[in-house]
């Protein structure tokens, strides 16, 4: 409260004691019809006002943090929904493309299965009729083989596969292995790339849980994925372990590896190749899972690309 200001003081007075009750004050005559006025809290009311200046500044500063903290919050809220805003657009995105996809591979998979049947047909009819005159044609097999590949390509395709596994189905490995290998010598040959194969004995005894096409469409897709990551030549390493409970097959290749913003190369339509379609990885994970199987990849340094392939042994 302001002070009530007494008369001025007289012109020889040089200051005068005010006593209020919040106030101490002094006079001095400047003129005659002026008057210096200084005012001064009172101590008490200095000590008042000190301990709600702390007051002040501590509920000031905890409001600061307070603040710091929501807007810290809000921040990371908001990374966070801009974020799953954005996997929830790659996600609408890559549902439209199979949508879109669907569609398209209904009518192409129709078109594509009939000439393939009468291709295959009159390729066994031919082979049949060698094989009554005592010859046997190995490309009429590799065609035929081929022609099963693509069918069953088509078969993931078009989504058939979501059905219940085989329980009885069983391929022998080494058999197998020894086909695909012949089968890759040419293209190998040719690219400049040789074939190394790492199997340990009594892999003639083992029966892996899956068909023989199925397997064969797994192996020979990582194969060729293989070959082609070395346009200018390497080494293509096919390996063989086991437990008493699964088989680990592995395609090694001298390649670039995987790019560190691959993502998931296994997921529908993710490709690194120019024209690559981006489902035969999905179809062969695809695959293995049906088995109870997996399949892994990861780069090894030096080494290119390192494709990991596990499927549970067959028992009786």
């Amino acid at each position: 409260s302001h002070p009530t200001l007494p008369s001025p003081p007289p012109s020889n007075t040089l200051f005068l004691r005010l006593q209020d009750a919040n106030w101490l004050a002094a006079a001095a005559p400047i003129s005659e019809n002026t008057v210096l006025w200084l005012l001064k809290p009172r101590p008490g009311v200095l000590q008042t006002l000190g301990t709600q200046g702390w007051a002040l500044l501590a509920v000031t500063l905890l409001a600061g943090i307070a603040a710091a903290v929501l807007g810290w919050r809000l921040g990371v809220a908001w990374s966070r929904a801009r974020e799953q805003l954005q996997e929830q657009e790659r996600r609408l995105a890559r549902a439209e493309r199979v949508a879109v996809t669907g569609k398209l591979s209904a009518s192409v998979i129709h078109e594509v299965r009939n000439p393939l049947a009468g291709i295959r047909m009159n390729a066994q009819l031919l082979a049949d009729e060698l094989h009554e005159r005592g010859e046997d044609n190995q490309s009429l097999q590799l065609i035929t083989r081929e022609i099963d590949r693509i069918d069953l390509f088509l078969t993931g395709l078009s989504g058939l596969q979501s059905a219940p596994p085989d329980k009885t189905a069983s391929t022998p490995l080494q058999p197998l292995l020894d086909e695909l290998v012949l089968q890759m010598q040419g293209r190998c040959q040719h690219a400049g790339i040789t074939i190394q194969t790492a199997f340990p004995p009594g892999l003639q005894n083992l029966l892996v849980h899956c068909t023989s096409g199925e397997l064969r469409q797994v192996l020979l897709n990582l194969l060729v994925n293989a070959c082609e990551a070395m346009p200018n030549g390497g080494n293509l390493l096919l390996a063989v372990e086991h437990s008493p409970e699964c088989a680990i097959l592995s395609v090694r290749d001298d390649g670039p590896g995987l790019s560190p913003d691959a993502g998931d190369v296994f997921a529908p339509f993710v490709s690194e190749k120019p024209h690559g379609s981006g489902l035969g990885l999905h179809i062969c994970r695809q695959i293995a899972q049906r088995y109870g199987g997996s399949i892994s990849c990861e780069n090894v340094p030096g080494h290119g690309a390192l494709f990991r392939l596990k499927f549970l042994l067959f028992r009786n």
